[in-house]
């Protein structure tokens, strides 16, 4: 039998006073007196040294009573054998990080990490939860806990170690912050899995380069019992790692074209030598011969490289030599890919005539950048364009040209500045809801409600740019639109100024108005060009991608929709689908060539609970404890043997109450 609380039973010493209450003899209360025995003096009685006790059954029942109080304050149980609390075994909850960066490609890492993650796993117990995953910028499970429990114990180690010897290392960069704060997550969900206590570890398995982001630590919220494991992992040998970063292209009067190219050395402050070549990326052909230069450790130099002109137009590789890490060693650089596309104009008015939209037009894109914009009025319905501008009504056949084009994608806006636009836009559209009609009033209009929200719209949503109510516009027919299109935008009678109607793959939009000046000032406002340049760009695709990105998850998940038949997996140079011209290049994150070690005191500002052996086993018996006491609980409320100990309390007290009355009789009734 065992007690909650085990210091009630000193009150088993209270059984003392009723067999001392029994032992001693007490004088006698009625006397009687006698003739002869009046002259003689009263002596109390004398006191012996051992003595019959008085009414055993009564004091039998009095110990008794205080024995059931103390035990039953004590809070009895009995264990059994589904709560053995002497076999309860504290469960760990076990969560392995292993890290998969780039710089995790150094030689001898590799070995060194199989070599310790068999270490953490042949002290694991049967009983512990575990948890394995990789991390780079995100998470990658390598074995969940369900597969753990799932395996056979004695084969656990084994299937652990190939899953993590099929898991190699990638070219992406590592967020030490995110995985640990995964681990945590990971520890709080295993503890929610069971009722029963745990002690978390997280082992941390890495190299910990400084190149690796650590920010988010600090915001951690560390729950209670769970310590981390630091598991530091060198490569076969030390050294300094040589790396190359792109910076730009530059003129020089002396050496024409140069590409300025950062030459880093992260290691020993000592003085490195490096070869830097420039080869082909298409057929790895030498361009540029290797130049000699000198790097000093833990800094960076700029290097100007002469590059023949007509060079920058392809793809090419800059190689570097004489480093002991050859991860970082290739930087990728593709060429500026600037896309032109070609707006097919169909109007009445020539571009030379100044007063009309199809002069601003062209005016205006001129000066777009990106995309290179033309502008074609000659053959409007050539079929090569991206986005058509109709100023004038269409013919039968013109309309059903530029309706195929836009189902098949493309993009048009009509601006309906009278009332034959009509069967244009129902032509388009293929609803006969649309109307254009004449206004019963000439006073100008103002431009009132816009949908900021739309890509056309978008560059005015700051408070900056969005008053649109100084745009005046005179002549404008009054447009009714049928339910299923998009109002972005009215004039300030609630009258739809610009609406989107999507057809097929593609999108229409009509315009209430002219953009010629004598109509509208919009063509000379600051809002226009800022609004064609959306409306190009959104009709080509959207804004182009840059033609050079670091390996990250982020940027795979941008580009990797537009390479349906390759993998972005490793740097190097991909081609675009269906382009002679275009390339993208991928190179490593910069920061991953950063390969010093954390320093130790950069570490400890982060305050993280450390591992320590007498840390672990204290709060490993602290839990222990705590499991017995609890597990002491719930058996002792199940029995309730403190209720029927104060049942017993009550029938010995009635009991004792019988027994002393009866006693008390039966001295009364004896014989002086």
């Amino acid at each position: 039998m065992s007690f909650l609380a085990p210091l009630f039973l000193v009150g088993l010493a209270l059984v003392a006073g009723p067999i001392l209450f029994h032992l001693i003899r007490q004088s006698p209360k009625n006397r009687i007196v006698f003739s002869s025995t009046e002259l003689l003096d009263a002596s109390p009685p004398k006191q012996q040294t051992s003595r019959r006790i008085q009414n055993p059954w009564l004091l039998l029942i009095r110990c008794l009573i205080i024995g059931f109080l103390a035990f039953a304050f004590a809070r009895p149980f009995i264990p059994d054998a589904a709560d053995t609390l002497g076999n309860k075994e504290v469960r760990r909850d076990i969560v392995i990080a292993i890290d998969r960066s780039a710089s995790m490609n150094r030689p001898g890492i590799s070995e060194h990490l199989m070599e310790e993650a068999r270490k953490i796993l042949e002290k694991l117990s049967p009983s512990d939860q575990v948890s394995l995953f990789g991390f780079t910028d995100t998470i990658s499970p390598i074995i969940s806990p369900e597969q753990w429990t799932a395996m056979e114990a004695d084969r656990r180690i084994n299937f652990a170690l190939e899953r993590l010897e099929s898991s190699t290392a990638t070219a992406l960069p590592g967020l030490l912050d995110e995985a640990i704060s995964e681990a945590v997550s990971e520890i709080e969900a295993l503890r929610e899995r069971t009722s029963v206590s745990g002690f978390g570890e997280i082992y941390l398995l890495s190299d910990f380069a400084e190149g690796t982001r650590i920010n988010g630590i600090e915001s951690i919220d560390w729950p209670s019992s769970l310590r981390l494991n630091r598991v530091q992992l060198s490569p076969e040998q030390e050294g300094p790692n040589l790396s190359l970063r792109w910076v730009q292209w530059s003129e020089s009067e002396s050496l024409g074209s140069v590409a300025n190219i950062a030459l880093t050395s992260s290691g020993e402050p000592l003085r490195s030598v490096a070869e830097i070549s420039i080869r082909s990326a298409l057929d790895d052909s030498l361009l540029v011969s290797p130049s000699e230069h000198f790097v000093d450790g833990n800094t960076e130099t700029i290097i100007n490289i002469p590059v023949a002109q007509e060079l920058r137009s392809q793809p090419l590789v800059f190689a570097l030599s004489g480093d002991s890490y050859p991860f970082d060693n290739k930087l990728a650089l593709a060429p500026d890919y600037i896309p032109q596309v070609s707006i097919g104009l169909i109007s009445q008015s020539s571009l030379a005539n100044e007063s009309s939209a199809p002069y601003f037009i062209s005016k205006a894109v001129q000066g777009f950048a990106t995309p290179r914009t033309r502008i074609d009025s000659q053959t409007p319905l050539s079929g090569s364009h991206v986005a058509y501008v109709i100023d004038r009504p269409l013919a039968t056949a013109e309309a059903d040209s530029i309706k195929a084009e836009i189902e098949s994608g493309k993009t048009a806006i009509v601006l309906a500045h009278g009332t034959g636009f009509s069967d244009t836009i129902r032509q388009l559209s293929g609803s006969d809801s649309w109307l254009a009609e004449n206004r019963s009033s000439d006073t100008p209009l103002l431009i009132g409600e816009v949908d900021f929200s739309h890509t056309l719209f978008a560059p005015f949503a700051s408070p900056r740019f969005s008053n649109f109510t100084s745009i005046n516009t005179w002549q404008t027919p009054k447009l009714s639109a049928p339910g299923s299109a998009k109002v972005l935008a009215r004039y300030d009678d609630q009258s739809p100024l610009l609406v989107e109607e999507k057809r097929g793959d593609g999108s229409l939009y009509i315009w209430s108005g002219s953009w010629a000046p004598p109509a509208s000032q919009w063509v000379l406002s600051s809002k226009f060009i800022p609004f064609l340049h959306r409306f190009v760009l959104s009709a080509s695709g959207g804004p182009p991608l840059p033609s050079n990105a670091a390996l990250t998850s982020s940027e795979i998940e941008r580009y990797q929709p537009m390479f349906p038949d390759q993998l972005i997996q490793t740097p190097g140079i991909y081609r675009f689908p269906r382009t002679e011209n275009r390339w993208l290049a991928i190179h490593i994150d910069p920061l991953e060539s950063k390969t010093n070690p954390i320093s130790l005191d950069q570490w400890e500002q982060l305050g993280l609970p450390e591992f320590e052996e007498s840390v672990a086993q204290a709060q490993l018996a602290r839990i222990r404890s705590q499991s017995e006491q609890e597990s002491a609980r719930t058996i002792e409320e199940r029995q309730h043997i403190w209720q029927w100990l104060l049942w017993a309390v009550l029938a010995l007290l009635a009991l004792e109450s019988a027994v002393a009355m009866r006693s008390h009789q039966r001295k009364e009734a004896m014989p002086s």
